[in-house]
């Protein structure tokens, strides 16, 4: 039976996953590390991949502050405004504009950290399901009854999953990284599928996007790394919140997809290590 260790060289590190986000002024977003024994702070997989700009992620929060303009807009019926009011800027009708541009613009990110914790949670009690473990749910107090249902109904859909997949699980959560390339992260499951070692990631979002490709990929690399085992496939599992359900998404050539991943990862580094050369004029 396959079954997955450390190379001696490896073993008995202590590692450390920094779960606070630190603001970086050079690349302008919020980073996590984690701490591989002695060796330098180490980016997380998702931090790196944060480099790439994200079209979906776009629209899909383009869409939310749009949803929600016209939900206050449609709330209550608006009086007709001649245009030489809609000029003037402290008239009720124009305040109530601004009003409504003000809070569709924060609606996006409020959406997001609420989709964000349900991926959160859901990802935790899936751990612990598999690791025969009991899981409270961290964010239930802060949940309405919409997220509550969505989350219940991730979870419902991962245990579908698990229901028609024939795997045995030989990590979940494990951390992993990589000394050659500098990175670290931690894949959900890593199991055997008849012969072949299998690492799934689960996706509790609107949808499976190129990034959890090279996501995947660089999880593959750092286990082959840092165990000598072979990954075969990498699969991301959509789970969907909305209904009973779930998608597989197979990688076809995670070696392929692991330079979409070694890319970004040199412009985090290049950001990092600084790109131009500054001198007086």
């Amino acid at each position: 039976m396959k079954t997955l260790s450390l190379l001696p060289e490896f073993a008995g590190l202590e590692v450390t996953n920094r779960k606070d986000d630190v603001w970086s002024e050079k690349t302008q977003m919020f980073e996590r590390y984690y701490q591989i024994g002695d060796l330098p702070a180490m980016p997380s997989v998702t931090t790196v991949l944060d480099m790439i700009g994200k079209p979906g992620l776009r629209d899909w929060k383009m869409n939310k502050a749009w949803e929600h303009a016209y939900g206050i807009a449609m709330a209550e019926p608006w009086p007709q405004c001649p245009e030489s009011e809609v000029k003037r800027p402290k008239t009720s009708w124009r305040a109530r504009l601004d009003t409504l541009k003000r809070e569709s613009k924060a609606a996006g990110p409020v959406i997001m950290d609420i989709a964000r914790k349900i991926g959160e949670d859901a990802h935790g009690s899936i751990a612990a399901e598999l690791q025969g473990e009991l899981y409270t749910f961290k964010y239930a107090d802060e949940f309405d009854e919409k997220a509550m249902a969505q989350l219940q109904q991730a979870v419902h859909s991962y245990q579908a999953w698990r229901e028609e997949a024939d795997i045995l699980p030989l990590w979940t959560e494990q951390t992993v990284w990589s000394v050659e390339h500098h990175y670290a992260g931690s894949p959900d499951l890593v199991g055997v599928e008849g012969d072949k070692v299998v690492l799934f990631d689960w996706k509790t979002g609107a949808g499976i996007y190129p990034e959890h490709g090279a996501q995947v990929a660089a999880y593959a690399s750092a286990i082959e790394e840092l165990t000598g085992t072979k990954v075969d496939e990498c699969r991301v599992v959509h789970l969907f919140k909305n209904e009973l359900g779930y998608k597989e998404h197979i990688v076809e050539d995670w070696k392929e997809a692991f330079k979409t991943f070694q890319a970004s990862l040199h412009l985090f580094n290049a950001w990092h290590d600084g790109i131009f050369a500054t001198h007086d004029s």
